[in-house]
């Protein structure tokens, strides 16, 4: 397998370096093809993910790059990842292998504990963690380098900082050492990728309803069938009995769904995921369980239905719908709570740092349509997806939709409403005659007599036929406000000609001169 070349700028970046590192990449970027290709570059390797249902997907990677290895998890999941290696034409599972493992963290901290980890610990060992934000001293994670001492840790995340938005730093009691991107995905990585085709393009809605408070205003059954009928969607769920009531009600609109939960148990809940790769469930509702390193590049609808004060978990949750897929144009997120405008569009930059991560975007430069409550940037006249007029650049009110205007960009805002004016203004100079205010009209005799003649000037020309823009156009350029040119261009007696051919000469000689 090959990586692509801001995938080899990280592995190779990694591989130059002896620290704790932890990699920031996108989701749907492509994270576990360079933990595959580590794990082929290093000896001694373990991959560890935070989920059962997330250890098939790192083990067919593995398979892809040809490398056997065994895995650290129940019989069913080990089996699962046999399945998984079908694609390949064999399976690269060996039991007992020592060297290259991969594991769920519940499974090999399980495993250190009962004494049933049968490889050399003393081993300067290459642990790769999934979904690192989650690797915190102290926790079930942070007992990885106590159960292997003389590891170096390297952790892969779209969002290098705890779900509280705490530093994952060392210095910070936190893992980690040095932050690693990709150079080329640096400053806008979301929106280069889509640009390249490895993140799927979206729009964003924000349904009639939504409100600043930490309930459901809008339904969600009647707004997926409004927006998203036919496609696989997976919504996110503020409890277990939300998400059981909601799979309910999309089935009695005749909608196939299902929830997960971590109520169920393993077995069950790969079937129901299973079924939705298939295609064979529309809706997928869950709470906490595709949040984070679920890979069905089939999503199509992102249903928020739960409101999040986490700037990473948000992320993470946009994330699951951009991955691309053959057929899919691209993605739909349907915000029913108001997270979008807490924490920004699924494209906006961020400056990511390990010592200090950031909490969110700043001003908002995207707002919802009053119409088709589609989100876009603030200085558009119109919006793209139906064509309504901004309300906030014409000063309309925005209507019934809930927008907070202190995080809005106004500064945008404002540039949009002047864009409009001027270009209202040039549409006026299009088709009549504007004239400015040149100081002299009324000053003197001399000024009073210029201002006759520029006037006699314009309206023989106008009645002779000539476009307003031209006449616009000159009675802006610094001739018009000069008394010389006109006293050398005309007397007194000439405003009484009926002829315009004396005007014409001067306005040609002026066009050609400019």
């Amino acid at each position: 397998m090959r990586l692509r070349d801001y995938q080899r700028a990280i592995f190779e970046d990694v591989m130059s370096g002896s620290t704790h590192d932890i990699v920031q990449l996108e989701t749907g970027a492509g994270k576990t093809p360079i933990e595959a290709a580590l794990a082929e570059a290093n000896d001694t390797c373990i991959l560890v993910a935070h989920r059962n249902i997330l250890i098939a997907q790192i083990s067919e990677k593995l398979a892809a790059f040809g490398l056997d290895h065994d895995t650290v998890s129940s019989e069913f999941t080990r089996r699962r990842c046999i399945v998984a290696h079908r694609v390949h034409r064999k399976s690269y599972i060996v039991r007992g292998n020592t060297t290259r493992l991969v594991a769920s963290i519940d499974s090999l901290t399980s495993h250190a504990r009962r004494g049933l980890l049968t490889v050399d610990r003393s081993r300067q060992w290459t642990i790769i963690v999934d979904e690192a934000h989650h690797v915190v001293p102290g926790n079930k994670w942070g007992q990885l380098l106590d159960i292997f001492p003389f590891a170096r840790i390297i952790g892969f995340t779209a969002t290098p900082a705890r779900n509280d938005g705490e530093s994952l730093h060392v210095d910070n009691r936190g893992a980690f050492e040095r932050l690693v991107q990709a150079p080329s995905l640096r400053d806008d990585g979301v929106r280069e990728l889509i640009r390249r085709g490895h993140l799927s393009d979206f729009v964003v809605y924000a349904p009639r309803g939504t409100t600043e408070r930490n309930d459901l205003a809008a339904c969600p059954i009647a707004t997926y069938l409004q927006l998203s009928i036919g496609r696989r969607a997976v919504m996110m769920c503020p409890s277990i009995k939300n998400a059981e009531e909601f799979a309910d009600e999309f089935r009695a609109a005749n909608v196939s769904a299902a929830c997960i939960s971590s109520a169920m148990s393993a077995t069950s809940v790969a079937r129901i995921v299973d079924a939705f790769s298939r295609g064979e469930i529309e809706v997928l509702c869950n709470v906490d369980m595709v949040g984070e390193g679920f890979d069905v590049p089939g999503i199509e609808t992102m249903i928020l239905a739960r409101r999040t004060s986490s700037f990473v978990a948000y992320r993470q949750w946009i994330g699951r719908a951009l991955r691309p897929c053959e057929g899919k144009s691209r993605a739909t997120v349907i915000d029913l709570v108001g997270n979008v405008e807490l924490h920004g569009m699924p494209d906006e930059p961020v400056e990511w740092d390990l010592l200090d991560p950031p909490s969110g975007v700043g001003l908002l430069q995207c707002s919802p349509c009053s119409e088709c409550f589609a989100y876009y940037r603030l200085n558009l006249r119109n919006c793209p997806h139906c064509g309504a007029e901004n309300a906030l650049l014409t000063r309309n009110p925005v209507g019934g939709h809930y927008v907070n205007l202190r995080r809005l960009d106004m500064g945008l805002v404002e540039k949009g409403r002047l864009a409009i004016e001027t270009s209202a203004a040039e549409r006026r100079l299009e088709r009549e005659v504007v004239f400015p205010y040149f100081g002299d009209n009324s000053s003197d005799l001399i000024g009073r007599t210029v201002d006759k003649i520029r006037r006699w000037f314009i309206a023989s020309l106008a009645t002779d036929g000539v476009e307003p823009r031209i006449l616009n156009e000159f009675l802006r350029s610094s001739a018009a406000k000069d008394r010389s040119f006109w006293a050398s261009k005309f007397t007194v007696e000439d405003v009484n000609s009926s002829s315009t051919r004396k005007q014409k000469r001067v306005l040609m000689a002026w066009q050609r001169s400019h």
